[in-house]
């Protein structure tokens, strides 16, 4: 299950306010919330970024908070400090202060300039990949394949990022909820 109903509420936010800043009807925020219709990355990325947290964090993946020790030992690992860190993928130093104590979550755009910035993959920064020598995976190096036979631009890169990393959180929660209903027993007792 999503956390909106949950981050909306931590932030003291009604589903008019949320629907009012990204611009949608307070009734599809609550279909969102009770999970009878999906929103597009468009969507989720406008809500966690209304709400400064990361894509998958409000999607109700835990995976995605425990980046902060290994954004520690990848920066410690490549001799930056916090603020040449930030300088690099465009925040600043508290910030990367807040993603190092877990006080903040990088949104999903930040989790890939991190990854790049590291040149690792960005399930290995959010701690889904326990090999801790783990760099660019299959899907990075099909991505570089596609660039270069399509000529993507920059910009066509991030976005086909974007798109399936949203694909990988949305069947990894398919995958999760067909193996939950397997072992549902509900009809038994």
């Amino acid at each position: 299950m999503n956390r909106l109903s949950e981050t909306r509420k931590l932030h003291g936010k009604t589903l008019a306010e949320v629907a009012d800043a990204i611009n949608l009807a307070p009734n599809t925020i609550s279909q969102y919330e009770n999970g009878k219709r999906e929103p597009k990355l468009k969507i989720w990325q406008e809500m966690a970024d209304y709400f400064s947290v990361s894509v998958p964090y409000l999607q109700g993946f835990d995976e995605c908070k425990p980046a902060t020790n290994r954004i520690r030992y990848l920066r410690e690992k490549n001799g930056l400090s916090q603020s040449a860190l930030g300088g690099q993928i465009g925040v600043s130093q508290q910030a990367i202060n807040n993603y190092e104590n877990g006080t903040r979550e990088p949104k999903l755009k930040t989790c890939q300039k991190l990854a790049d910035c590291f040149g690792v993959s960005i399930q290995y920064l959010l701690k889904l990949d326990s090999d801790t020598n783990q760099t660019k995976g299959e899907l990075d190096l099909a991505l570089a394949q596609a660039t270069k036979e399509y000529s993507l631009s920059d910009r066509q890169v991030q976005e086909l990022k974007q798109e399936l990393l949203a694909n990988l959180w949305f069947q990894a929660k398919w995958i999760k909820e067909k193996e939950c209903e397997k072992h549902d027993t509900t009809d038994f007792q």
